[in-house]
């Protein structure tokens, strides 16, 4: 089995309590757009809960959180339920597809989480740290970007608790 599996398996296996001023210092840094609906608004908490139940989640937030520029998020209408992000600004903006809307309960929230995740402290966090190093608008195009916030979404997927291996199935 290979070591990274080894890990994330280890690491689902408690995921221990969410610590509560992680949560508030969250809610203060990381917004939803006073544009959400009532069904918008409870996915977006769902996810947040879900990921900051993830150690990789809480620890990532933890990184996010120690470099103070407001981020925003919100849903919009895209072509997949993924979502991207904008970091050109002085407020981040994080968007997540309203297709997530469309899946049952749990689907919902899981998948969600994964994706807040894979765009806020996969690329936002990482595109903070280049612009640190000095190296900002030459990381955006890296695929390694990409490869990272695909590792950090899956990981607080599955210390999350996802076990589905076909979402898709459960979607019909």
């Amino acid at each position: 089995m290979p070591a990274a599996l080894v890990l994330a398996l280890a690491l689902v296996a408690d995921p221990g309590p969410v610590a509560p001023p992680l949560a508030e210092r969250f809610a203060a840094a990381v917004s939803l757009s006073t544009a959400a609906g009532q069904a918008e608004r409870e996915l977006y908490d769902e996810a947040v809960r879900l990921m900051l139940i993830a150690p990789t989640g809480r620890a990532l937030a933890e990184r996010l959180l120690g470099r103070p520029r407001p981020v925003v998020v919100e849903f919009a209408d895209l072509e997949s339920i993924g979502g991207s992000a904008e970091m050109s600004g002085p407020v981040a903006r994080v968007v997540l597809g309203r297709g997530l809307l469309q899946w049952r309960g749990q689907w919902a929230g899981m998948v969600a989480a994964e994706v807040l995740a894979h765009e806020l402290l996969g690329h936002v966090l990482s595109n903070r740290q280049a612009q640190e190093a000095g190296v900002g608008w030459e990381f955006a195009g890296m695929l390694a970007d990409e490869v990272n916030a695909q590792v950090v979404g899956w990981l607080v997927g599955l210390e999350a608790g996802w076990r589905f291996l076909d979402p898709w199935a459960e979607l019909l």
